[in-house]
């Protein structure tokens, strides 16, 4: 339930998620949303036994809009249209029987083919042999135990999606049906449908919050089914979902302005389990930005809630747009959220979307990542907002629509392209850029080349995941994809498989630890979030400064050349040790008048820009025992023309005499 002080509980927490090309919200004080709020209603838990009894049979299903193709493999022009044409079947959702007075006088499920039935999911749904009206209601609303055999512990998708925080109301589809005491009554499928037309349903638009639990039923259907025997209990927990037509959820965290004003958004919040799924504007569905046919930005937002569940969860939020390179906490976290978007909707196309799978038969299947706006039926205009196709290579990806020179199905040297990489000239960058992640993950649980895609993602996606939740371990702090692929060798049994190292270190630049691409005479990446240990003998360090005006960069310096991570803690970096000094700063090559310093972070920090932050050296009694940290040594660029052959030499050198050293594994 929530409370009157929910405007401040979002203001204070962090806001993570939203789609690739969409900024994280940064709250502003705000009043209080709700002058009252009601509690979400009770489910229906209580089977009722009556003898003799009459018989509810029906099937509960829902519409949603279809995705119109156009053009070819590399041209594709994917947008919402008219509804699908067959509906389909709403899985596992609570069934409640009303009596004439609105008592709950017993409660059911659908199945997996949407068929009414009883609590258990297979007996018929039971009602007292009294003549009179009674009201058969579907909820969206699940608490379904997935059971799959094997050794393989049950656990839940157990999710409400609900239309607002204030009053936690349930979507619901409604039967009025009127029993004789003796007839079994048979609701029509149209009486339990969700449509995907506002005229179908005063504006209501229920086949979107149907379409939002189909999406998270699938997504948690696919975990199980690809995970071996891993317990997955940690899905188990609630997950609060909240979506109306026509609303966008950043007046929750922006209720002082003016809602004409604000950009659309979903997004999850960490440590809440609540997701918010954007429903539009000011009760406009048909032009603007919406979520709820979205697919991928559902599963994609899911994947968030997953992240927090069941891995960790520490990116700092902020602007990602799949152009630049960023934090590569964030990179990560992004990555996975497109990634396991494009990959659950290909693998669980035929709950999600089986028009969609016979429409792209003759392009490899489903291989994007898509965000659309509005629809083309009933007077709507529809365009793509951001469509990547995830088998393309790194080398040469798609170039982003509504930005100019555009060169058609050719990523040239001076398009903006989502995430072009260069895997010879920069080594690594992949893991700073969210969109080479997802592809790289896409590529490789989906038997993906350049050209073509072949197959699931049934071989490697099982070490993926043991990789994902691995990374949960406090052992291995500053979580990236390049922490990731370190889980996921383990999991291989300490050899990654060739045609994984293929694609990263010749398709998306995300060569993994250790990779001699990271060294010339001197180190030149520490990969991200690497253990410093003590050493007697020198480790020369080498920056590779990029200005901060390169159009491969963002406003805070580019993370993969201006900036060295390492992880170090008190007990087994700085044992023994009070001080450690950045040393011997050596322009080799370039420009002259850049500053260097470097800081300490815990986990949750957010990247800083102040140079004054920056020291020359730092004291172990600034630390706190057990607590990992994240040193950063950093070129500040600002101002500063940076030229191609500029380079810069350190070491980190302790009051003892020593050094501090990468670790040799990672």
């Amino acid at each position: 339930m929530k409370t009157p002080q929910i405007a401040f509980i979002l203001i204070l927490i962090f806001i993570t998620g939203c789609t690739v090309a969409k900024e994280d919200p940064a709250p502003a004080s705000a009043a209080p949303l709700c002058s009252t709020t009601v509690a979400e209603i009770s489910e229906c838990t209580t089977s009722t036994s009556y003898s003799p009894a009459v018989t509810i049979t029906g099937t509960a299903q829902f519409f949603k809009r279809k995705i119109r193709v156009l053009g070819n493999p590399d041209t594709t022009s994917l947008t919402l249209g008219a509804p699908i044409t067959s509906a389909l079947p709403i899985k596992f959702a609570e069934v409640r029987v009303l009596d004439g007075s609105g008592n709950v006088i017993q409660c059911g499920k659908t199945d997996a083919t949407g068929l009414v039935k009883a609590l258990d999911g297979t007996s018929a749904l039971q009602i007292p042999n009294t003549a009179g009206n009674y009201t058969v209601q579907v909820l969206s609303r699940t608490n379904h135990t997935i059971a799959l055999g094997g050794g393989k512990p049950t656990y839940k998708v157990y999710a409400s999606v609900k239309t607002d925080i204030c009053t936690n109301g349930i979507h619901t589809l409604s039967k009025v049906v009127t029993s004789d005491g003796s007839t079994p009554i048979s609701v029509a499928s149209s009486d339990l449908t969700a449509f995907a037309r506002e005229s179908e349903t005063s504006g209501k638009i229920q086949g979107g919050a149907f379409n939002i639990l189909n999406n998270i039923v699938s997504t948690y259907e696919y975990i199980g089914s690809n995970t071996g025997t891993d317990n997955l209990s940690c899905l188990s927990p609630k997950f609060h979902v909240y979506w109306q037509a026509g609303f966008n959820p950043a007046q929750y965290i922006y209720p002082s302005e003016d809602p004409s004003t604000l950009d659309h958004i979903s997004f999850y919040l960490r440590g809440y389990s609540e997701l918010y799924i954007n429903g539009g504007k000011l009760g406009n569905v048909s032009t603007v930005d919406t979520d709820h046919f979205d697919d991928s930005v559902i599963i994609h937002e899911t994947g968030h809630r997953i992240e927090d569940a069941c891995g960790k969860m520490e990116s700092p939020g902020g602007s990602h747009n799949g152009l630049f390179r960023i934090d590569p906490r964030l990179a990560w976290s992004e990555g996975w959220g497109n990634y396991l978007a494009a990959h659950i909707v290909r693998n669980k196309i035929t709950d999600i979307n089986p028009q969609a799978s016979a429409d792209l038969t003759s392009y490899d299947g489903w291989l994007y990542y898509l965000d659309t706006k509005g629809y083309s039926d009933g007077g709507g205009s529809a365009s793509e907002l951001i469509k990547f196709n995830l088998k393309k290579s790194g080398s040469n990806p798609e170039v982003v629509q509504n930005r100019s020179p555009v060169v058609a199905g050719t990523c040239g040297t001076e398009d903006f392209c989502f995430d072009k990489v260069d895997a010879a000239a920069n080594p690594g960058e992949g893991h700073f850029r969210e969109v080479s992640i997802a592809r790289s993950l896409f590529k490789i649980t989906n038997t993906c080349t350049a050209s073509t895609c072949t197959g699931s993602g049934a071989t490697y996606f099982p070490k993926l995941w043991q990789g994902f939740v691995d990374m949960k371990n406090s052992t291995y702090p500053f979580r990236s994809s390049i922490r990731l692929y370190d889980r996921m060798t383990a999991a291989f049994g300490g050899t990654m498989p060739t045609d994984i190292d293929n694609i990263l270190n010749t398709d998306e630049a995300q060569q993994r630890h250790g990779n001699s691409g990271y060294t010339s005479t001197n180190l030149t990446w520490p990969s991200y979030g690497i253990k410093l240990v003590p050493s007697v003998s020198a480790c020369t360090f080498e920056i590779q400064p990029k200005s901060e005006t390169d159009n491969v960069t963002n406003s805070l310096s580019d993370q993969r050349y201006s900036n060295h991570y390492y992880h170090i803690d008190k007990a087994t970096s700085l044992a023994g040790i009070s001080t450690v000094t950045l040393s011997a700063v050596t322009n080799t090559a370039g420009t002259t008048g850049i500053s260097f310093g470097m800081k300490t972070h815990t986990e949750n920090f957010i990247y800083p820009t102040s140079t004054s932050t920056y020291l020359s050296s730092i004291s172990s009694s600034s630390l706190t025992s057990g607590t990992p940290y994240l040193l950063n040594v950093r070129a500040f660029t600002s101002g500063v023309t940076v030229l191609p052959t500029t380079r810069y030499t350190y070491t980190l050198t302790t009051d003892i005499g020593g050094y501090l050293c990468p670790s040799p594994t990672f």
